[in-house]
């Protein structure tokens, strides 16, 4: 949530459904520390591609 409100507070937002917000946020959550940055890796691809201007 803090990161769509980060989003939003900058003009930006995600297009994404409610089905893959929860499977990235639930992929996060289970994803070893060991991960980090392939996780991170693969958060900022899947943002650049659904990253569009904030809903009006």
């Amino acid at each position: 949530m803090t990161l769509l409100f980060f989003f939003y507070k900058n003009g930006k937002w995600l297009e994404v459904d409610d089905e893959r917000l929860y499977r990235m946020a639930v992929g996060v959550a289970r994803s070893k520390s060991k991960a980090k940055d392939d996780i991170l890796c693969w958060l900022e691809k899947t943002f650049t591609e659904h990253l569009v201007g904030a809903p009006i």
